[in-house]
């Protein structure tokens, strides 16, 4: 009989049609075999399909089915990322939050600018990196609220606005093909290693299987980044989303031509 599924927040349902994240295990009415006396307990499931274990990824949705193209911001309620800017991007991935998740994020400083035919959420960097992140955290604990599916795939701040980021333990890139983890410290190759990233060019960068889906891409990145965070190792993300284009400066507003005064005789 199949494992309910790991996912927070997901729950067996009394419902036996229920399907978890990765729409493989189907939720049964009488529970797992670790349920009922007498049982062993089950060995520990394997790390994939990973959809079905990291925080932030629901399942998949009538309203998402309707797409042909899915993208990595598709895959969860919200997602969050970091710009080239260093700014904070949100990307709403569900009809049902749109109205709700637009107000909190325009009312915390985030703006809408166009990305692909879809409106992305754009803060960008503040005077100081606390001041960003204390800006994105009240918008992320709003957001949860009214949902806990949000995938955050946020990139440290510098610590001064302005200057380079020190170099990362390991940089993510989401937009090749593969996915391709480029390592910058021996720290991090266990928590690579164990998330399935396959290492190449002398365990100099790693790449993701080509047959991994794109969720559990999106899946592997977030569980992959919490566990490098909790070895103190930095990973920084990018999802391809560039940072919106500087608003044109208007120039000097030429003054009035004045009428000329009547003559007078």
């Amino acid at each position: 009989m199949p494992r309910p599924c790991h996912t927070p927040g997901w729950r067996s349902s009394r419902t036996p049609a229920t399907h978890c994240p990765c729409d493989t295990h189907s939720s049964s009415p009488t529970g797992s075999p670790a349920d009922r006396p007498g049982t062993p307990p089950p060995a520990p499931p394997p790390p994939f399909p990973a959809s079905r274990l990291a925080p932030g990824l629901r399942p998949p949705s009538r309203e998402r089915s309707r797409s042909s193209a899915l993208t990595h911001i598709d895959h969860a309620d919200i997602t969050l990322g970091t710009t080239p800017d260093r700014g904070t991007f949100a990307a709403i991935g569900s009809a049902r939050l749109a109205r709700p998740a637009t107000a909190i994020l325009v009312r915390g400083g985030f703006t809408p600018h166009p990305h692909q035919g879809r409106s992305v959420y754009h803060l960008p960097p503040g005077p100081t990196a606390g001041a960003h992140l204390d800006t994105v955290a009240q918008a992320y604990n709003a957001l949860r609220y009214h949902t806990a599916y949000i995938a955050d795939l946020t990139s440290p701040q510098p610590a001064e606005p302005g200057k380079p980021s020190a170099t990362p333990d390991v940089r993510i890139d989401l937009t090749t093909t593969p996915v391709q983890a480029t390592v910058h410290h021996p720290r991090v190759h266990e928590v690579l290693d164990l998330y399935g990233w396959l290492p190449t060019a002398g365990r100099r960068s790693y790449v993701l299987p080509a047959q991994t889906s794109e969720c559990d891409i999106v899946a592997i990145t977030v569980m992959t980044k919490w566990s490098l965070y909790a070895v103190g190792a930095v990973a920084v993300i990018d999802l391809g989303i560039p940072s919106p284009a500087p608003a044109p400066v208007a120039g000097p507003t030429p003054a009035p031509a004045r009428a000329a005064s009547p003559r007078t005789r």
